[in-house]
Formats: C-alpha cells, structure tokens, sequence
C-alpha cells in the first residue's frame, strides 16, 4: 500500500475514533486541527462517511428541531414547522393527478384552481410530463402530448411551411420551448430545410422576377428575415408550390 494511501486510511480512521467516542464535540475545523489536515478534507470524510450527526454544527443542523426531519443547510426548521410557528392557516388539500392528500397554505390554495402535491403531478396533469398515459382521481389522462395529440398534423404542415416555433405555439397557446420539446420527442426538425434566393432559383430554373411575381399575387408565401433588403428562404412546402404552378404553365424549369 503506498504512504499517501496509508496517511489517508489512518486519518478516517482516527475521525472515526474521535466523533465516535465524543459525538458533537467538535467542530469540522477543530477536527482539522486535531488531524493536521484542512477543514475542507474533514468536510469531505465526514459527508463521505456519512458522519454528519456525530460533528457539531456551526449554526445550522441536519434535522428540524421541531418533528425531527431532513432539512437543508442554513435553518433549524423545515418550512411546515416554520408556518406552524408564525400561525400560518394550512388547509388540506387532494392532489388532482394522483389523489395524494397534502397540506398547503390557505392564501396559496385559493389562488389557485387545481392543487397539486409536486411538480412531477403538475407537469404530467398538464401534459409537458414524460411517460405514457395515466390514472387521475379515477379517470384516465390521455397521453402527455396534449398539444401533439390535437393539433400534431397541424404542427407538420406548420413546420413544413417554415412557420417558426414561436408562431407555432402562439397560435396553440403554449410557449416556444413547449413546441421544441414536442417536436424534439417525435423527432421532427425543429426547422424545415430552407433555401435562399439563389438556390431557389438555380433548382427551379427560374429568375428572381418571376418568384417576386408570384409572391406579390399572393400565391406563395416565402420567409423574409426582418430586414428591408435581407434575405427571402423558401421552404420545401413553398418549393413544391412553385413547381405546381409552372408545371400549370408549361414552364420548362430544371
């Protein structure tokens, strides 16, 4: 065994002595002291080792003084203990996804018209959840892909055109990440392929004015960056267009 691995082992085991034979005595940098080593290096034993009972706190503990549960670093109580405290009016509630019962505050539950006990039920009762259908109250939720189910042909045909995501999910009422992770999911592009002026014009044959054209009669609909003079792109949906109406016309095209 070499010597860095020795020096380690006998100074675990020596923390393990001493927090053993006097539990919450010392504290982590008077521990240090004692073993020659950084309060950072007793830090990670302790936490390593599970030892977090037996060290004395600085001023937070690892459980509610009150009923005795896990609470995070920097309080003394967890937050049901605190409201109890300051006289805080909880109410009992049911969650609407998976019926668990659970406390919440009184001015938190009348804002709100559905409860929920986490955000896993929240998310999945509002159909961004992951997984397959589910069970809520006694009914059966359709699949989590709310949007996706009802307007799921749509958003094709919208994505197809070159509609952004943004547009998208204004006209179904959700945001633009919504959409990505739906498409995302089905493993749709998120953005249909597009060309700009040139390759649209050198795959059709044709010349500027004559796209222009068609676009000014309103029977193609190209995406234009913003700009006054920037660049137009034409989706495959637009394209397939194009080719439909010289097909009408006769025109030779490549």
């Amino acid at each position: 065994m070499a010597t860095t691995e020795v020096t380690i082992k006998a100074t675990r085991d020596s923390l393990v002595e001493i927090v053993e034979a006097e539990p919450r005595k010392y504290k982590q940098a008077e521990l240090g002291h004692m073993l020659g080593v950084s309060k950072q290096r007793v830090h990670d034993l302790v936490n390593k080792l599970g030892l977090n009972d037996l060290v004395k706190a600085k001023h937070w503990s690892f459980y509610c003084l009150d009923c005795g549960k896990p609470i995070h670093r920097g309080s003394i109580r967890c937050r049901a203990c605190w409201l109890k405290i300051y006289g805080v009016k909880m109410v009992t509630l049911t969650c609407d996804f998976c019926g668990k019962q659970f406390e919440k505050k009184e001015s938190d539950a009348r804002r709100h018209k559905y409860h929920f006990c986490s955000r896993s039920c929240m998310g999945n009762y509002y159909g961004f959840g992951t997984g397959k259908a589910r069970v809520v109250v006694g009914k059966t939720m359709p699949n989590n892909n709310g949007v996706w189910q009802a307007h799921g042909e749509e958003i094709k045909q919208l994505v197809g055109q070159g509609v952004s995501m943004a547009e998208i999910g204004r006209r179904f009422g959700v945001s633009r990440e919504r959409i990505r992770k739906v498409l995302e999911r089905h493993n749709l592009p998120t953005r249909a392929p597009m060309l700009n002026q040139r390759q649209a014009e050198a795959l059709l044959g044709c010349c500027e004015n004559f796209l222009t054209g068609l676009e000014r009669k309103g029977l193609i609909s190209p995406i234009h960056s913003g700009l006054k003079k920037g660049p137009v792109y034409y989706p495959e949906g637009e394209i397939t267009k194009i080719r439909a109406i010289m097909d009408k016309k006769g025109m030779r095209g490549v």
